[in-house]
């Protein structure tokens, strides 16, 4: 298994603070990422939380690691997966402001076979597109 990452930044037209607000809140995922996550139940509150997460293929079972408001910075670990042939993901999504528009950078580190390599970064950043489009367009929706 070889060490990876993989990285997208993600303009979305909706306002840093209900982008912050989705993410930080632990739990719904189930709701703005609705093409991979089928429920999702949150047991505990903030950091130290757990997530689990239903997908067609099992659980996504995580560990919320940081929830950090100031820096508008949220990390959690992938304890248990069966979604892709990775180990040891820590994800890190960030809401960033820059000139008045609102951008999420959301990142993973992880443990890959070589040969897969590629193909699984293309596969998160597909996810990860997704899933910011998703908490987009949930706010879209409701204004």
């Amino acid at each position: 298994m070889k060490d990876s990452k993989v990285q997208v930044r993600h303009q979305v037209n909706v306002p840093s603070e209900l982008m912050w607000e989705t993410i930080s809140a632990i739990g719904g995922v189930d709701v703005w990422f609705s093409q991979i996550i089928k429920s999702c139940e949150v047991i505990g509150e903030g950091a130290g939380a757990k997530r689990i997460c239903n997908t067609d293929a099992g659980p996504i079972k995580e560990s919320i690691d940081i929830i950090d408001h100031e820096n508008r910075l949220f990390q959690y670990s992938i304890l248990e997966q069966n979604l892709l042939p990775v180990d040891n993901l820590v994800g890190t999504m960030q809401v960033e402001e820059s000139e008045g528009q609102t951008f999420v950078k959301w990142e993973a580190t992880f443990k890959v076979d070589p040969s897969a390599e590629a193909e699984i970064q293309n596969q998160l950043k597909g996810f990860y597109v997704a899933g910011i489009n998703g908490i987009a367009a949930l706010h879209q929706l409701a204004a």
